[in-house]
């Protein structure tokens, strides 16, 4: 692997600092990988996922400049292979995201809400393109985008396709005051739909993730979801505003888990009269904590909730706070869900809203533009390895 290694070791619970006294286990800062991008691709602009096979190990990324799928050897630190994507039907608008079960199935779908799910081999041949339908929720009907995020994504197992989903036209604003509407709509959401494959066909077969009920009458500004598969193909859900996590085997709700961060307090009920104006929304925003992220690492059978630290909007000489400048921890929870450890980590060091489960370990991005020296044309991480 194209390593950087730093010399000493550096154990983040002790230098770094933790509130859990009590904490079982610390990060050791292992070094960085660099890998070297393509002439049309940004480091700031793209969010890759990771891959590992016996053949080695890899980032896959979306590059929307020359519409192709670039797959990046992190051994040789260089592109691979890429797949342009503009050449083939139904890929008009883009690719959101990509899913590689191995390099013979690769999932992928289509941007800006055309709902086209399509399977592909690692030459760009497609295989199969499926454009599912609308689903119900509880008997309550709502037409669905597929719509994948950085850490919602789709998933494969056993014949089986998971994918995330959001209420089409159900930006808060869109509907009318008092926006009751809109809360039902939220209330009733499922956030996943587990699809079935029948030869050729892909069939829906439940939805899974119902929205918790702290978000039944109230609204935080915003509607973050993000999930993670376990070992056992169970779905862990967590919500940016929710303390707790949600655990699911199929339709079936297995567990609620208790994982609450020491760094924040409680959540602020956004004011939705206030939903256009522009202040409101931005001190909103820059100031109130938040999950960002739920990840789970086979590799050591462990997870990671990342969290988002509240912060004051305007500084002691008036000027506003960025958000670049909130700090971040990380909640690290055992196999059986038992808190280990909730590492912090400062403002300025790391870019949290990229961030890889690796064989080496958790990947935190050290490259964007708040974080200097800024280096464009690299995918730079720092890799933490997690210790018991």
């Amino acid at each position: 692997m194209l390593l950087k290694i730093l010399g000493s070791v550096l154990i983040l619970s002790i230098l770094i600092g933790c509130k859990n006294i009590t904490s079982k286990g610390y990060f050791i800062y292992k070094g960085e990988i660099k890998i070297k991008l393509t002439e049309h691709a940004r480091a700031k602009s793209y969010f890759p996922f990771y891959y590992e096979c016996k053949d080695g190990e890899y980032l896959i990324s979306i590059n929307k400049t020359n519409n192709s799928i670039e797959i990046y050897d992190i051994n040789k630190g260089e592109l691979t292979n890429a797949i342009f994507y503009n050449k083939l039907n139904h890929f008009e608008s883009g690719i959101s995201s990509v899913y590689v079960h191995n390099f013979d199935s690769i999932f992928t779908i289509s941007s800006w809400a055309t709902n086209w799910v399509t399977l592909m081999d690692s030459s760009g041949r497609i295989k199969n393109q499926w454009r599912p339908g609308n689903f119900d929720c509880e008997g309550y009907p709502l037409k669905v985008d597929i719509f994948p995020a950085k850490y919602f994504n789709l998933y494969y197992y056993d014949n089986t396709l998971v994918l995330p989903l959001y209420p089409k036209g159900s930006n808060v604003a869109s509907f009318k005051p008092p926006y009751s509407e809109f809360l039902n709509v939220k209330k009733k959401f499922q956030n996943m739909v587990i699809m079935k494959f029948n030869g050729d066909s892909l069939c829906p077969y439940d939805s899974i993730g119902k929205s918790p009920e702290v978000y039944d009458s109230n609204w935080y500004g915003g509607y973050q979801v993000t999930s993670t598969f376990n070992k056992d193909n169970n779905c862990l859900f967590s919500f940016a505003s929710d303390d707790n996590l949600y655990l699911y085997s199929e339709q079936k709700l297995l567990k609620v888990i208790k994982s609450k961060s020491s760094y924040i307090e409680k959540f602020i009920v956004f004011d939705i009269s206030k939903i256009r104006d522009q202040e409101y929304m931005s001190e909103y925003v820059s100031s109130t904590g938040s999950y960002m992220a739920i990840l789970y690492d086979k590799y050591r059978n462990i997870y990671y909730r990342i969290v988002a630290h509240p912060q004051e909007y305007r500084l002691k000489n008036g000027q506003i706070n960025q958000s670049s400048n909130r700090s971040y921890s990380v909640i690290i929870l055992d196999e059986n869900f038992n808190r280990l450890n909730e590492v912090y980590f400062p403002p300025k060091k790391y870019y949290f809203d990229n961030i890889l489960v690796a064989k080496e370990g958790l990947l935190i991005s050290n490259s964007h533009d708040s974080i200097p020296p800024v280096n464009k044309k690299y995918f730079s991480f720092s890799i933490f390895e997690y210790t018991k």
